[in-house]
């Protein structure tokens, strides 16, 4: 699920962005922790839901491998859009 915030203060904006610089975490990771909080919702740092242990475990090979079978993803197929 996704929403946006709209008008947000620009002085609420500046202190988000350096609190999540200072925590090591992105602003969107910040607001939902904080939500949470605010709720009383556990904020457990959830490695299942987490993309970043995939980052860097490919070797060349592999990326290589991956990036072929991509090629078709890659066509667009112009009946497809008529």
């Amino acid at each position: 699920m996704a929403f946006t915030v709209h008008g947000m203060d620009q002085e609420l904006e500046v202190k988000l962005t350096k609190r999540a610089k200072r925590e090591g975490i992105s602003r969107n990771r910040l607001v939902k922790q904080l939500l949470a909080r605010s709720l009383g919702h556990s904020v457990a740092n959830r490695e299942d839901d987490d993309y970043r242990v995939f980052l860097g475990c490919w070797t060349q090979a592999e990326k290589a491998t991956f990036d072929g079978f991509q090629l078709e993803n890659q066509r667009i197929d112009t009946t497809d859009w008529q």
